[in-house]
């Protein structure tokens, strides 16, 4: 649902090492906890899930439901 409403992308790692795939979720997940989606399941907010059985190709990024993308482009209209 979050790809449909415009709040979340997926980041293919191809020729991405291990280290550089959880080094850019802690820096992106550190940096932007108040953009960040809130787990579901563990209710921590995320901004980048990788590794887990779902997210093993890629990097999932996912912003909060605030900024879906009517309201992400409501702003950009009001500036």
């Amino acid at each position: 649902m979050s790809h449909r409403e415009g709040r979340a992308v997926d980041l293919a790692l191809d020729g991405w090492s291990e280290n550089q795939r959880k080094t850019f979720c802690k820096v992106f997940n550190d940096k932007y906890k108040k953009e960040a989606a809130v787990s579901s399941k563990t209710k921590r907010s995320l901004l980048c899930v990788y590794g887990d059985p779902q997210h093993l190709q890629h990097i999932h990024i996912q912003v909060h439901k605030r900024y879906t993308m009517g309201g992400i482009v409501e702003i950009a209209s009001n500036k």
